[in-house]
This record gives structure tokens, C-alpha cells and sequence, in this order.
């Protein structure tokens, strides 16, 4: 079997010292491989993708994890890893345009990172939105270009938390055939919708442990 491009191995988070939200909860993701998190409100998938994210230092937290076969601290990884949120992370008050530099310099980025994030927009179809002010977009056209900017860096591993919730259904169909033909990378969606469109990606269930009180 290929070696895990990244592996978490006994997370263990509760965040208030009480509650446990993970119980020595472990998986792998291979090199080109989607995953689709899946369960009910609650359970854990966000706050799954931030903690991969190095992104959830408040609670309580211990975990194994492993890049590229390698030991590691999650937030060591933050430079491997691109990640939409739930919530545009735009400035508002800027173009679409002005946007996308903010980002590239942010992450350090040469100009072709640039025009892939152009080249995406037009994919998606919200190219002609890019001059104007994001304050001005819908909440659609937010979502895609937010999108845009997280699958134009050039990492490894991309998390997507509801990517598809306000896309229209023809954006939902053409973000799903992109990444299913991006094999460089391997991606961890948590989503409700859409899952019918990958036939290819494992789908990992999440649960709620047996809480216990004084775990810690």
C-alpha cells in the first residue's frame, strides 16, 4: 500500500475538558485521494478541518500526525494545506482583483498563482465580477470566488468545508469535474450535497463518543 500522504492518529479534543468531540479518533489520506466527512450537525466535521488546519488551539488536544511519513505539528503544515471555510475570509471592501493579490503576497506566490485563480473564476463563471467591490457580490458568487483563491494554491492537500451550500447546481457540477480531475491533490470535503458527483471518494462517517465527565 502507497504511504499515507497525511496521517492523524489518536486525536483525542474536548473543549472544555468534558466534552469530548474526538476519542483517539484516527485516519489516512493518500496522495490523489477525496474524502467526503460525513454526520450529523454537531459532530465534529469543522472543527475536524480546523484542527488539520492548525487553526484550534483553545480546549484540550493530543494527536499524532504524519506528513509525507514524517512526524510532525499540525501548525508546521499550514504552508502544505489551502482550506475553504465555511465563511468567505474576503475583504469586502476591495475587488475581486485586489483580492487575489492580497492573497498571493500573503502566501508569497509568484504571478502564475495569479492567473490560475483567474483562470478558475472563469471556469466557475464570476470572472466578470472580479473589478468590482466584494461587498457587491452575492452570497454565490463570494462562495466561488473565495473558491477560486483556496484550489489556486499550489499545495498538496485542500480542506472544503460546505463548498457546494451556495452554489447554484450547473457551479456545484463543474467545481465537482474539477476536482475530480486535479490527481496531483488530495482533498477532505465535509459536505451534505453533492456527494453523488465523486463515485470515487471514501466516505468517512463521523460519530459522537461516549462523553465522559472528568476525562482529563
Amino acid at each position: 500500500m502507497d504511504e499515507p500522504l497525511f496521517s492523524l492518529q489518536n486525536l483525542t479534543y474536548s473543549y472544555d475538558g468534558k466534552t469530548l468531540i474526538f476519542d483517539q479518533f484516527s485516519f489516512d489520506v493518500l496522495k490523489g485521494e477525496t474524502i467526503f466527512l460525513t454526520g450529523p450537525n454537531g459532530v465534529g466535521k469543522t472543527t475536524l478541518l480546523q484542527i488539520i488546519a492548525g487553526l484550534l488551539s483553545n480546549g484540550h488536544l493530543t494527536y499524532r500526525a504524519y506528513y509525507k511519513g514524517n512526524p510532525v505539528q499540525l501548525v508546521a503544515i499550514r504552508r502544505y494545506i489551502s482550506y475553504v471555510t465555511a465563511e468567505p475570509p474576503l475583504f469586502s471592501k476591495l475587488t475581486g482583483y485586489e483580492n487575489i493579490e492580497c492573497f498571493r503576497l500573503l502566501w508569497r506566490l509568484d504571478r502564475t498563482y495569479y492567473q490560475k485563480v483567474e483562470a478558475i473564476c472563469h471556469t466557475l463563471g464570476m470572472a466578470d465580477w472580479l473589478a468590482l467591490p466584494v461587498d457587491q457580490y452575492s452570497l454565490g458568487t463570494l462562495q466561488k470566488l473565495h473558491i477560486a483563491i483556496a484550489l489556486g494554491r499550489p499545495v498538496e492537500l485542500y480542506l472544503m468545508d460546505e463548498p457546494f451550500n451556495s452554489l447554484d447546481v450547473t457551479s456545484r457540477d463543474i467545481l465537482a469535474e474539477w476536482i475530480q480531475t486535479d490527481n496531483r491533490a488530495s482533498y477532505i470535503i465535509a459536505s451534505h450535497v453533492h456527494q453523488d458527483k465523486f463515485p470515487s471518494a471514501r466516505v468517512l462517517t463521523l460519530a459522537r463518543p461516549v462523553r465522559k465527565e472528568g476525562i482529563w
